[in-house]
């Protein structure tokens, strides 16, 4: 308890003050990186020590962060130039058993997309367009305009981009906690 009475907030009330506060704000869809965000390593596209090993990588703030946004009626989208789909969402459903992943938007890289090169002056554009893409075709009233949408980021390119494109972008650091997010929820958003 600290000196004012109060009793700390825990991890899921914490993350549920930032998916409110997020809905209120109106961000409609937060779309997150996958390598360096919600795992604290880079898996190079290529992992190949299992989903059990990544899964042990999944960060603590996100494991308590990602059921709330959905809680709060947040659509969530995991944007990565990965094409480990089955990987990722396995991680995903064994990092959070009490969520329904299967609502989780996985846009990794396509074969069809413009090559690489063109991630320095699009980011992460190509997937978020196509995360809106299916949102709409799930419900043609569901019309969400560049400003209702949140990306959490390890790459400033890409938070720059986003940033340039009207999104609402928040570089993500290797000591992000929730504090960190409800920070910027609160002051910068």
């Amino acid at each position: 308890m600290s000196g004012s009475g109060s009793v700390p907030k825990s991890d899921a009330d914490i993350a549920l003050d930032i998916a409110n506060k997020l809905v209120k704000k109106g961000i409609k869809v937060v779309a997150l990186d996958f390598d360096q965000t919600i795992v604290s390593v880079h898996t190079s596209g290529c992992w190949k020590q299992g989903s059990v090993k990544l899964t042990s990588h999944v960060r603590p703030c996100f494991r308590h962060l990602i059921p709330k946004l959905m809680e709060a009626g947040l659509r969530v989208a995991v944007v990565t130039y990965s094409m480990q789909s089955g990987l990722i969402s396995d991680v995903l459903n064994s990092a959070l058993k009490d969520c329904d992943t299967n609502r989780i938007v996985i846009k990794t890289s396509s074969k069809d997309w413009e090559g690489e090169s063109c991630a320095e002056t699009l980011g992460k554009q190509q997937h978020i367009a196509s995360v809106l893409t299916d949102l709409y075709n799930e419900d043609h009233t569901n019309i969400i305009q560049s400003n209702e949408i949140l990306l959490l980021d390890d790459d400033m390119d890409n938070v720059t981009v986003a940033v340039n494109f009207g999104h609402k972008a928040f570089a993500i650091t290797d000591n992000v906690s929730l504090e960190s997010l409800c920070r910027y929820v609160n002051n910068a958003l």
